[in-house]
């Protein structure tokens, strides 16, 4: 067990796990619905805000999506740095 508590398999899973739900968020669509009260005041805002939330959970997503490839990567690199300490005890085990 590492010292945080977390397999490699259990830091694979969060980072494929912010991956899928970064997607998710990137795809949430605040768009059409409101497009057609022309000349109304209170539409026109909730379009304006509709447009903001949809740049805010494309961001959001993206960040999701990236934080998730690190982590991943992370996992990666800390699994061959593990083999390579565990070769060099072993081969230290054996002179």
């Amino acid at each position: 067990m590492s010292r945080f508590q977390l397999t490699p398999d259990q830091i694979r899973a969060l980072a494929q796990g912010w991956q899928q739900h970064g997607a998710s968020v990137r795809a949430l669509d605040f768009g059409p619905a409101l497009s057609g009260g022309a000349g109304s005041v209170s539409i026109a805002a909730l379009a304006a805000c509709a447009e903001a939330a949809g740049s805010s959970t494309g961001l959001f997503g993206d960040r999701l999506v990236n934080l998730g490839l690190v982590v991943a990567r992370f996992a990666e690199l800390s699994a061959l740095s593990d083999e390579a300490a565990a070769a060099g005890i072993a081969m230290g085990l054996d002179r």
